[in-house]
């Protein structure tokens, strides 16, 4: 394992009792993995991915059925490793009759600050996720997007090396959002490593400098963002995918376009937008051009793309589970 890394596991397996008959794949399924230091860390899956089993695993919270893994250079349920650890759960239950100033300095004390030191600590983490004005106003009164900012200072007033985040900008405005995406960043600058799970892609692309993407308990692929929607792309980089916004392509001309090297087979419905995919070569662009004049399809404008990451999800489960499907039936 490596010992530089806050998460790092091997071989994980969890199988839970009671699994429903005619599933062939466990909850986890062998998993080995190592999250960088200092890095927004994005967990995706569909729906019975593994995702919450994971870090149920990596808080403590399950045993495994197989394998080890350690957390902050503890093994997994170690207490002491659990003390440096914040963790904003999907869905929190709040006690409505606190106030903010009280709910966060509780979470601090039971994370192993002293009373005196936690009721300090509790004040600027409030203001940092824009809830000044709230201090002392029961929570009963809040928002949704509110309570989700409060637990979010819940988590970071006792200053954790690691930050378990489970879809932190559920319920926040698209101005909360915002800010809450450059909290995590400005905690990633101060060297702590969040570990994020989110189903909004997009805010994952904006925030995560590294994913893993799990399907039916196993890992589909991990590393860095951009080289993740790399490969979902085919191994091409995002410069090498352009739209050709064109005149009117008809069917008859569909013959021709498959003849052009590196071509997606994208055009829109009005057929005036050709996705193409393009050789890294020098001169990959101007050939494109002359066959598109021999063919007398006059270019309007030409629009460097990148693939999102909700594309290249989509992209790399489905190609999962045509393997699955390919290679052992459910």
């Amino acid at each position: 394992m490596s010992d530089s890394s806050p998460i790092s596991v091997r071989h994980l397996t969890k199988i839970f009792p009671g699994q429903p008959q005619g599933r062939r794949w466990p909850a986890l399924d062998d998993l080995t993995i190592d999250v960088p230091r200092a890095s927004i860390f994005g967990l995706l899956g569909p729906n019975g991915a593994g995702k919450t089993t994971l870090v149920k695993l990596l808080l403590g919270l399950a045993r495994p059925s197989g394998g080890s893994g350690t957390l902050l250079g503890a093994p997994l349920g170690a207490v002491a490793a659990r003390r440096k650890v914040g963790f904003l759960p999907e869905g929190q239950s709040f006690p409505e009759y606190m106030t903010a100033r009280q709910f966060v300095a509780q979470g601090a004390a039971l994370s192993g600050l002293g009373r005196r030191e936690a009721r300090e600590r509790a004040v600027p983490w409030i203001e940092k996720v824009g809830l000044s004005g709230v201090l002392d106003q029961p929570i009963r009164t809040f928002s949704k997007g509110m309570k989700q900012r409060l637990g979010l200072a819940a988590a970071l007033a006792h200053e954790p090396e690691l930050l378990f985040l489970d879809e932190p900008t559920d319920g926040v405005d698209p101005g909360g959002r915002r800010e809450i995406r450059d909290l995590v960043v400005g905690l990633r600058e101060k060297g702590i490593t969040v570990f994020v799970n989110s189903h909004l892609l997009g805010e994952i692309d904006q925030m995560c400098d590294h994913i893993a993407i799990l399907n039916l308990g196993r890992l589909v692929t991990e590393g860095p963002t951009s080289e993740v929607k790399t490969k979902a792309l085919g191994g091409a980089s995002a410069r090498d995918r352009v739209r050709y916004l064109v005149s009117s392509v008809g069917d008859d001309m569909r013959p021709f376009l498959a003849q052009i090297p590196g071509l997606i087979d994208r055009v829109d419905p009005t057929g005036t937008s050709l996705e193409v995919m393009l050789p890294a070569t020098d001169n990959a662009a101007s050939e494109l051009i002359d066959f598109l004049r021999a063919a007398e399809i006059r270019l309007r404008t030409v629009q460097p793309l990148e693939a999102s990451l909700e594309d290249s999800f989509i992209a790399l489960i489905q190609a999962d589970n045509r393997q699955r499907l390919g290679g052992s039936p459910q």
